[in-house]
Order: structure tokens, then sequence, then C-alpha cells
């Protein structure tokens, strides 16, 4: 438990297992001053789904995109919402907020980050920190 709690206070931007990008650490150290114009229905659009669908997949967004540009085909701006990466980099650009990625336990009870990078199982659940599926794809 110490090596946990020593892990969380020495912490920082610049840690190299997050490899933070030095344009990321730039837009966090220097943020907007005022607020941002978002007056492209587009891009409003695009966001506030995306925002909508935190905890849901790309492919979710992509779905509600779509359904957006057949079910309202004459809305302003309909046929530019942007797709997935697109308004995950503007908001990136916006805010300075980037996902940083690292594998997860299946049933989310850890990230198999820091102080538990070298586990090969979850200590809550037990499973395994490798997909064993694209394992076998791999070794087959």
């Amino acid at each position: 438990m110490l090596g946990f709690i020593n892990h969380v206070r020495n912490a920082s931007l610049e840690d190299p297992i997050t490899k933070a990008m030095p344009m990321m650490l730039a837009r966090l150290w220097n943020p907007p001053e005022a607020p941002i114009q978002l007056n492209d229905p587009a891009i409003q659009h695009s966001i506030s789904t995306y925002l909508a669908l935190e905890h849901a997949s790309q492919a979710a967004y992509e779905r509600v995109i779509k359904s957006t540009k057949q079910n309202f085909p004459d809305a302003p701006g309909v046929n530019n919402c942007l797709k997935f990466q697109a308004v995950e980099n503007l908001i990136a650009s916006y805010t300075g907020i980037e996902p940083i990625e690292s594998d997860m336990c299946i049933n989310s009870c850890i990230g198999f980050t820091g102080p538990f990078s070298d586990l090969t199982e979850c200590p809550q659940c037990g499973k395994t920190h490798w997909d064993e599926a694209k394992l076998e794809a791999m070794n087959s």
C-alpha cells in the first residue's frame, strides 16, 4: 500500500508512463483566458453528442451522427458534423486535455499502470491483464 501512496504522491505531468505530449502540456499550462466561442452548429452538435456519449463507444458516436444526418437533412451544418477522432482532437485543442490510454481490468477494477503496471492479473477480481482472445490470435 505504501508503494501505491508514493506513486500517487510523486505523480506529475512529466510522468514518463503517461507520455504526455509537449503540446498537451503547453495547453494545460497556458489555458485559454477567454470563453471559447462555438458559433458553428456542426461543431456544437459534434461536441454535445461526444459529451453526452462520454461512456459509449466510438461506434455509438458515429451512429448518432449518422442518424442526425439522416433524420435532419436540412438542419444547418448537419453535413459538417465531425468524425469521432476530429471532435476528440478539437476538444483537446480547446481544453489541453488528451486521453491517456492504459490497459484496464476487463471489469474496470483497476488500470494496469503505475504500481499495477507489472501485474498479470487484477488483484480485485483475478481477471487476466491480457485479452486472451487477442493473445491466442497473435500466437496462432
